[in-house]
């Protein structure tokens, strides 16, 4: 976990470097970011606290154009006096230094203490931290789980925002005072999320949109869905005027087999994405194989071991991947960023050429792709660098960590999280219908009902053609219920796709596809990809050259038989 601190270090100067190179103007038409920047200090540098600082920052880049996080040992005087407002969290209580404590207690602008920061900072010493206390209700809803909280005995000058309840006694949730205000949770991924996102509006006095904007988009297109019932669910969409979004595959791998099949070999699976792509239709890079090793497309990560539930180690699926140690069995952090470099190394060279083949597999078929979705959400900070040298945009959730595939979730709002290293998430908040459930609509009722209660909170969900279009029918009139709903069409955003041959850009509304690719390109993929196939084929051709040799000997050989008895007779 020391090396995911010293990454966070370096995350803060990749982010002001973003933050250059991507102008804010991208959901600018959507969003009216506020222009004050903040900066999230933070203390704790364990996975799950981790994990919190960047759903905090993910949130908070909703609504703020620049939101900035940095560990409290590196803090200076330069960065405080950059900021407006400065969030200071920590998840435990852990010791913080006399310095930073002394830079943070002049600190005049706006202040948000998180957990267990505010005890140390002077902002808040007229209140008495007596001890931890599970709550069961917050603002008199029930939760699904007891959260735990400090029973905080408050000044008659602080106003609070919302209370928890434990039986009948009450305690202070979000507080404010003057230009100070506090958080009385550490956990930002159940129903504290929607807390979170709710009040920020009101402790930083930010207008409260009355929309959501939204998308349905239609998941796992490989070249094994069903033409039919893919066509069916686009046109249903398309013809009610909402934007389709296709997470397409472009190959697809048999576990049992190891055989791939491609788009391309689906003429009438083709001919359906053609017609949608033709009325507007977008389509979003859902990896290459949607597989890693000997997993079936669709159900492997691709760019995750989920089995080993670590980063991938091998190129090839044949080679067997090696089980990385823990940053606990070295001495110092330097010995394991040191260990762990040879690997990342492999990791950067996959993912290069998974995302490269994806993108140029996709134009190559005559689509345009504008976004990136990792199979299942999956992938490490690592994988983010590497995928936003490609896109600009990505779609889904995102992994939280760099050790566990498991921790994982999306803030409620379109933001820039700093852990995506440039890109902006669309975010998928409401889920999929699961049949698997035995009321799989009013699951998603249950989760839409919640995200809409936060201001311009949105509504992002996906859809597995296989299932019908009856169950699509009941999504989309759920959607539609949602007051002020607006259905996410991003023609009116910047996005771009890239390779070193390859650009997709959304230009006056148009998208605007350039690519210098060749045959010896297909070649490259063809081999690659259908070794065995290739292999056939030349000895089909080896087979035919020789024959032909061999009758075009015979050929000669007999008109010189011929020639020779002529001139025997003469």
């Amino acid at each position: 976990m020391r090396l995911f601190f010293m990454r966070c270090k370096i995350i803060v100067f990749v982010t002001l470097l973003f933050a250059v190179t991507f102008s804010p103007s991208v959901d600018a038409k959507m969003q009216n970011l506020d222009e004050r920047r903040v900066l999230l200090v933070y203390t704790n540098q364990d996975e799950i606290a981790m994990a919190n600082v960047q759903m905090i920052q993910a949130t908070m880049s909703g609504l703020f154009e620049q939101v900035d996080i940095i560990h409290v040992d590196q803090l200076e005087q330069v960065y405080l006096d950059e900021a407006d407002i400065v969030v200071a969290y920590a998840k435990t209580d852990e010791e913080i230094s006399s310095r930073a404590i002394d830079l943070l207690s002049n600190y005049s602008q706006e202040l948000l203490g998180i957990g267990e920061f505010a005890k140390f900072l002077p902002q808040f010493d007229e209140w008495e931290f007596i001890g931890d206390i599970s709550v069961r209700y917050i603002d008199n809803q029930p939760l699904n789980y007891e959260v735990v909280v400090n029973e905080i005995q408050v000044d008659g000058n602080t106003e609070v925002l919302l209370e928890g309840k434990q039986y009948e006694k009450s305690f202070p949730i979000i507080m404010k005072k003057e230009r100070a205000s506090y958080i009385n949770f550490t956990d930002f991924f159940e129903e504290e999320r929607y807390i979170f996102s709710y009040y920020l509006y009101d402790l930083f006095q930010i207008d409260k949109p009355e929309s959501h904007y939204a998308y349905i988009r239609l998941e796992d297109i490989s070249p094994v869905t069903d033409p039919k019932l893919l066509q069916q669910a686009g046109d249903y969409l398309l013809d009610r005027g909402i934007p389709v979004y296709l997470a397409v595959i472009p190959v697809y791998v048999n576990n049992e087999t190891g055989k791939t099949m491609m788009l391309s070999d689906m003429p009438e699976l083709k001919g359906v994405l053609d017609d949608l792509v033709e009325r507007g239709a977008y389509i979003i890079a859902h990896g290459y194989t949607h597989t890693y090793r000997y997993t079936e497309t669709g159900e492997g990560f691709e760019f995750w071991d989920s089995v080993l539930n670590q980063p991938i180690t091998t190129m090839n699926p044949q080679d067997e991947p090696t089980l990385l140690k823990k940053a606990n069995q070295f001495s110092s952090e330097d010995a394991y960023h040191t260990y762990l470099e040879p690997y990342q190394a492999i990791e950067t060279q996959y993912i290069n050429e998974k995302l490269t083949a994806s993108i140029h597999s996709l134009i190559e078929l005559g689509y345009s792709p504008i976004a990136f979705e990792a199979p299942h959400y999956t992938m490490g900070a690592n994988g983010y660098r590497i995928a936003s040298n490609y896109f600009s945009s990505v779609f889904g959730q995102m992994q939280l960590s760099d050790t566990n595939w498991g921790v994982m979730n999306s803030p409620l709002f379109m933001s820039r999280p700093t852990r995506l290293n440039g890109m902006v998430l669309y975010p998928e908040t409401v889920g999929f219908v699961d049949p698997s459930e035995s009321d799989p609509i009013t699951a998603m009722e249950e989760k839409i009902a919640q995200v809409v209660k936060v201001p311009g909170s949105m509504l992002g969900g996906f859809y597995h053609p296989y299932l019908g279009i009856d169950y699509l029918k009941e999504m989309v009139a759920l959607f539609d219920a949602v007051p002020n709903l607006k259905w996410l069409d991003v023609k009116n955003t910047e996005l771009v796709v890239k390779t070193d041959k390859t650009s997709v850009t959304v230009e006056n509304g148009e998208i605007m596809t350039r690519s210098s690719l060749s045959y010896k390109d297909d070649l490259r993929v063809m081999v690659k990809e259908r070794p065995l196939e290739i292999v056939l084929w030349l000895i089909v051709l080896l087979t035919t050259i020789f024959v032909s040799i061999f009758t075009i000997n015979i050929f000669l050989l007999r008109i010189r038989y011929r020639k020779r008895l002529f001139e025997e007779r003469l």
